[in-house]
């Protein structure tokens, strides 16, 4: 046995009706276009606001993450650019020891 889901408004309003051959329709009542979390795209989609706040705050949530993983990969690729940076410098310095030392004992001998 099915049981017949039935939608209602929990403000107590009608979306749209036809009343006295007028198209009545909320304010809240909007049509946006866009792209779905499966990325199907979807055109002139009519919905109260409060589902658009839903689906809204959990894009946002969603572009959110997607910054915060692209700061870290920018972060690490930063730092592995600075520790190749410090391991020619410390290359470099100690060469230059080297050499001084090999200087310093010519100069000596």
């Amino acid at each position: 046995m099915s049981i017949e889901t039935v939608v209602t408004c929990p403000l107590g309003s009608t979306c749209e009706e036809i009343k006295n051959e007028k198209l009545h329709r909320c304010k809240w009542y909007m049509e946006m276009d866009g792209e779905d979390a499966s990325g199907k795209v979807h055109d002139k989609v009519r919905k109260c606001v409060m589902e658009w706040q839903i689906i809204m705050m959990m894009e946002q949530g969603r572009a959110g993450l997607m910054h915060t993983q692209a700061i870290q990969m920018q972060t690490s690729e930063v730092s592995k650019r600075q520790d190749a940076a410090l391991q020619v410098m410390t290359m470099d310095l100690k060469s230059k020891h080297m050499r001084n030392e090999l200087n310093a004992k010519a100069i000596n001998n």
